[in-house]
């Protein structure tokens, strides 16, 4: 069942956007979660792809990011994009990271799938198309983190290891933490086979039957709710997280989906900001 009491829809210039509702008691923080809609690119990658893919232009994921920058009311110089390598590695990022990844692929923050944000006026932005989006953020001290989290990044706890780098080098308390984790390969058609069960036991040995479901035979890993385990392990408040129960797969007029369009596809961005 989708849960829309503590997420939404919401249309703005055209785009549509996820929200959610702890983290709308705060205006201060900005963050924005798209779907595919709206945009300027064409064919499998229609029309709000926000990576630079091999089947679209530079010109089109440029506009389509200035279509982000100005409905939320960014400065466009104040993006960051990273180059996912489906690690646990985390950027603290700071003035000098303004622009990177921005215009180009090649200037992107190399071998980083997450970040950490203290500061104003820069917007850090992850990409996903199948993987979940992880947004952290503590209303008390003001700082929060992203993260992408696909299967691998979930099994290196990227969100975890996140939250610990907000309380350990930020004094962050868990029990102020809001957490929203975004649209995925839902855990009723993300198959994986006996090399990801295996690491699953490893990481999850209590929670295997919890994040692993058998339909015929076939196995099906529940992202969403590793990456909720992985938070309510270091002490995050079960009522402190929200799951957008949305699957990318099946809902490709909504959202990209790597595996539904195997591999011919464009890329969704979640960012977060603070607003001045």
């Amino acid at each position: 069942m989708i849960d829309k009491e503590n997420w939404w829809y919401e249309e703005k210039q055209g785009l549509k956007l996820i929200k959610f509702h702890h983290f709308e008691k705060h205006p201060n923080f900005g963050y924005f979660v798209t779907t595919r809609i709206s945009g300027k690119s064409t064919g499998n990658l229609s029309s709000l792809n926000l990576g630079f893919q091999d089947y679209d232009t530079i010109e089109n994921v440029i506009e389509n990011r200035k279509l982000i920058s100005d409905s939320q009311n960014i400065p466009f110089n104040s993006f960051v994009f990273l180059r996912q390598t489906h690690s646990n590695n985390i950027k603290i990022v700071n003035e000098s990271d303004k622009a990177k990844g921005l215009l180009l692929k090649a200037t992107a923050i190399q071998d980083t799938d997450g970040y950490i944000l203290t500061q104003r006026d820069i917007c850090p932005v992850v990409m996903t198309a199948d993987c979940v989006p992880v947004i952290l953020f503590d209303p008390i001290k003001n700082i929060a983190g992203i993260f992408h989290a696909g299967w691998r990044g979930t099994l290196k706890l990227i969100a975890q290891k996140g939250l610990n780098i907000m309380k350990n080098e930020f004094d962050s308390n868990t029990s102020d933490v809001l957490v929203s984790i975004g649209p995925s390969n839902g855990p009723c058609c993300y198959e994986v086979g006996p090399e990801v069960i295996d690491e699953v036991k490893k990481v999850f040995p209590n929670n295997i039957n919890e994040l692993i479901t058998n339909k015929n035979n076939k196995f099906y890993l529940n992202l969403w709710a590793a990456n909720k385990v992985q938070l309510l392990q270091e002490g995050i408040i079960e009522n402190n997280i929200i799951i957008c129960n949305a699957c990318t797969f099946h809902n490709p007029e909504i959202f990209f989906s790597y595996r539904y369009s195997r591999g011919i596809t464009g890329r969704m961005g979640s960012g977060i900001y603070f607003r001045s």
